[in-house]
This record gives structure tokens, sequence and C-alpha cells, in this order.
């Protein structure tokens, strides 16, 4: 029988724990090996401007850096972007010497957005801001209201710089309306600052949500009881009685000109509708086709 060293006993000790160690930990029923985090891709805001229309109310009351750092916070709480700080942007434009005007031409984004080192860039221009109100008297109370409505507009694009592509081209519309007592039918109302806060930070949620279904579109995570659950939590732009089409993929589509993959066919399966929105999920309970839900489907606004 082979006897150990002295010296060799620590060695064969470390092994021996080592092991074991190991040995329980593999063994234990409730240990899960955590998978590595995938890299996020980052994303920069340029500021939004304004569009040459008439169609612009209150130009003075809206700040459209508000409208750009809004955007950020809604990007930054869906927890699937890294978004380039302010002064990491300013000092590649600056590099650049570009100026807003100047940021509309292609290369241009494609250069700031490499130098950032950005994956995708949002610009937009605003091109309708309205305010409406319409004072009434409220029947049997002898109470005069004004319903303040607000509508805002953006023409916005995002662009994919490594391919040099928009993933979105499109319109972004939202409306906020809020209700207040006025002293007479006829009395001239102000919009509040606490409006126009709203009305931009309803806008940036709209836009953000338009950005992760072109990057990430929503997916089911899990679905039980009736009920399923998404890939998204606060600021995504859902809300509670929004109804969403789940969706089965049926084969991939091909241009035959390009041999560019187009995606997939898209067949409506069920629909559900938003309950909670949750900091981290949207909790929604399935209104038909419950048995033809799978986790990972798509779920997507129905198409007007």
């Amino acid at each position: 029988m082979k006897v150990c060293k002295r010296t060799e006993l620590p060695m064969v000790l470390a092994v021996f724990l080592a092991v074991g160690v190991l040995g329980k930990v593999s063994a234990s029923p409730g240990h899960v090996r955590v998978p590595e985090a995938k890299e996020r891709p980052t994303i920069a805001v340029l500021d939004f401007s304004f569009g040459n229309t008439n169609r612009i109310e209150g130009r003075e009351r809206v700040r459209t850096d508000v409208l750009t750092e809004r955007l950020k916070t809604a990007l930054i709480s869906s927890r699937k972007f890294d978004v380039v700080e302010r002064q990491d942007l300013d000092a590649v434009m600056t590099e650049l010497k570009f100026g807003r005007s100047s940021m509309a031409d292609h290369s241009g984004k494609v250069n700031s957005g490499k130098l950032a080192r950005a994956d995708y860039i949002v610009q937009g221009a605003i091109s309708v801001l309205e305010v409406q109100t319409n004072s009434r008297v409220v029947p049997y109370v002898e109470q005069a209201k004004a319903d303040v409505v607000g509508t805002i507009v953006s023409d916005a694009r995002i662009m994919d710089v490594e391919r040099g592509i928009n993933v979105f081209a499109g319109r972004v519309e939202t409306s906020e309306k809020v209700t207040i007592p006025v002293a007479s039918a006829g009395e001239a109302v102000t919009p509040s600052e606490i409006f126009y806060e709203d009305l931009l930070r309803a806008h940036a949620e709209a836009i953000a949500s338009k950005i992760l279904e072109a990057v990430f579109p929503i997916r089911i995570v899990d679905v039980a009881d009736g009920t399923v659950f998404l890939n998204r939590g606060e600021g995504c732009g859902l809300r509670p009685g929004d109804r969403l089409e789940v969706l089965s993929a049926d084969g991939e589509m091909v241009d035959p000109d390009t041999g560019e993959t187009l995606g997939a066919r898209e067949i409506p399966v069920a629909v559900v509708e938003i309950e909670e929105v949750l900091t981290k999920a949207t909790r929604a309970r399935i209104l038909q086709g419950a048995g033809s839900i799978k986790r990972g489907m798509v779920a997507r606004r129905p198409a007007r």
C-alpha cells in the first residue's frame, strides 16, 4: 500500500475537498446553472427637431431635448439596450463637425454611429403639435369644465449602423387628454407645464415601443391558467386594456431578386388583453386561442 508523504497531503486534501464540494453542488436539486447574459446592443438617440410645418402650436412650450431624454429613459427602463450618454455623443458630433442639418445625411449618421460604438441610431422630427380645448357645462351640476386634448406626431427613423439600413421609418402619434374645472364655458384655457410633460412622456414611450418592436418583438415568456406573461415591463408603451394578437411563424419569405430574408409569414392564433404592466414583465389574460399559445411566440398590436 502506497503511503502519502506529508508534503503530498495538502494537495490530496485540496483535490478531495474540491471534488466533494463540486459533487454536492452538481447533485443539489435546487442548483441551477445561470446562463451568461447576452451583450445588449447599444443605441444612440439624436435630439429630435421641429419639422417645417404650420401644424406646430406652442413650440416655445416644448423642448425637444426633453423628449430625447424621456426617450432615453424609456429605452433604459426596457433593459434591452445600452444607451449612449449625451456627453459621449456630443463629443462624436464635435469630432465630425456635424450640425443638426448635416445629420440628415445617411453617411453622416453611419459615421457618427460607428464612432459612438452604437449599433442603432434614432432620429426624428416633430411634424404635428396641436392642443385643442373644448369648454362645456356639466348637466345637472351646472359646473363648467374644459377638455384639453394634446396631439403630437413625429416622423422617426431607426437605423441599423452596421448594415446601414433603416429597420423602422414611420409616423408615431400620441394624444393625451385632461379635463379641468373652469369658471365659465367660454373661459380661455392654457395647458399647464405638467400637461406638456405628460404628453412628451407618453410620446417618448410610444417611440420606444416602436424601437423595441423593430429590434426585439414582444414575445410570450410564460403561459399558465388562462394568463400569459410578456417580455415587456414599465415604460414599454403597453397599457391595461390593450389587445395583442399572438402570432405563429410559418416559414421564411425570401426576396427572389436580392435573396434577402423578408421575415416569416405570421398567422394569428390567439388574442390577449393586457391586465397589468409590472416592473419587468406584463401580464395579460387570454381572450381567444388558449390552446394555441406557446412560449417564444410573437405578440403584436392588430393592424388598423
